[in-house]
């Protein structure tokens, strides 16, 4: 089994981050290959991770403090969710 977690950090960006995911939704894996996703809501207050959550259950969001920006989205998610799982590609 090929394990993959996408990571991803937004701030109110709710289009672009609906787009992205289900974009991903939409990939055709083989059965032998699992795909997680993790996003990071940094502060968001144009609905992006009620969105998130309503659309795709199977998501995790992790709340940011609203100052991450970037950089700071991605360690912050790496730190909370990411470093402790298994897996083979972190994307």
């Amino acid at each position: 089994m090929m394990r993959i977690v996408t990571l991803a950090t937004y701030h109110n960006r709710r289009e672009a981050t609906m787009n992205a995911l289900t974009d991903l939704h939409k990939q055709e894996l083989p059965e032998s290959v699992q795909m997680k996703h993790v996003v990071v809501d940094d502060g968001s207050t144009d609905g992006t991770p009620e969105a998130v959550a309503n659309q795709f259950e199977d998501v995790e969001i992790v709340t940011g403090t609203g100052e991450l920006f970037w950089a700071g989205g991605m360690r912050y998610g790496w730190e909370k969710s990411i470093k402790n799982r298994e897996f083979d590609y972190l994307f």
